[in-house]
């Protein structure tokens, strides 16, 4: 298939994705404005805007929500539309006509995830001009880390199994818990803990150079690198299941 006609359906990826990129922003609008407006009719405006203790706890809000939003949206990312075309039997009809199926679904994943953080640079300068200045940069590129790693894994599992939702959420929470036990213990927990830890997605280390972006320091190279590779792997391993396995199983 050529590449004009693959980037024609661009436009449709576009559309599918954008309802999901904006529930981060409606969420991130609905979760601080709200306090915000609240905040601002009884402190003043200038008591959230000026440095201070309000200000603080108002930029501490900003992180934890902005934080929140960029992790739920980044599970949208990639989940949903593999495993959905294979239970509807899209598929059938999607792929009767000469297109390649990994290269469909990969320019729906870089679509999505383009969007995805989008919202993101949104998110931020639109709070920048109705409150006050945040880091634009730090929030586009956790945006880009998180929707790669959660993005890349709702790929695999939906190329894996129908319910993907499921199998995501899943490895998330495992994910995180395990090691966050395996961080907190210094590395003495028990063998099997720090074994499915290190077969996990490295959530806790996405979490961990999120933190550091949005704070204004310099990630461990180490944590960014594997993050990295995890997403390369499993995006890679995705598309080698989609072009390999039968995709009405």
């Amino acid at each position: 298939m050529s590449g004009a006609n693959l980037l024609a359906y661009a436009r449709w990826h576009a559309r599918d994705s954008l309802a999901r990129s904006l529930t981060s922003v409606l969420l991130f609008t609905a979760l601080v404005g709200i306090p915000l407006m609240e905040l601002a009719s009884r402190e003043g405006l200038a008591s959230v805007t000026e440095p201070g203790r309000l200000h603080e706890g108002t930029a501490q809000l900003y992180r934890n929500i902005l934080t929140l939003t960029m992790t739920l949206g980044a599970l949208l990312v990639g989940s949903g539309f593999v495993s959905k075309d294979r239970e509807a039997g899209h598929v059938r009809f999607l792929f009767s006509t000469p297109m390649v199926p990994w290269q469909f679904y990969l320019l729906r994943f870089v679509v999505g995830l383009a969007l995805y953080s989008a919202m993101f640079a949104l998110i931020s300068v639109g709070f920048s001009e109705a409150v006050f200045p945040v880091p634009i940069a730090p929030a586009i590129a956790s945006a880009v880390l998180y929707g790669s790693l959660l993005g890349s894994l709702g790929m695999l599992a939906g190329a894996l199994m129908r319910h993907d939702g499921v199998l995501v959420i899943g490895v998330v929470l495992l994910g995180s818990v395990l090691q966050q036990l395996v961080r907190a213990s210094a590395g003495n927990s028990p063998a099997w803990i720090n074994g499915l830890a290190k077969a996990l997605p490295p959530i806790d280390a996405a979490d961990h150079i999120r933190g550091a972006w949005l704070n204004g320091a310099s990630a461990e190279p180490g944590q960014l690198t594997l993050v990295l590779a995890w997403s390369l792997a499993m995006l890679l391993a995705s598309l080698l299941l989609i072009k390999r396995a039968p995709l009405v199983r």
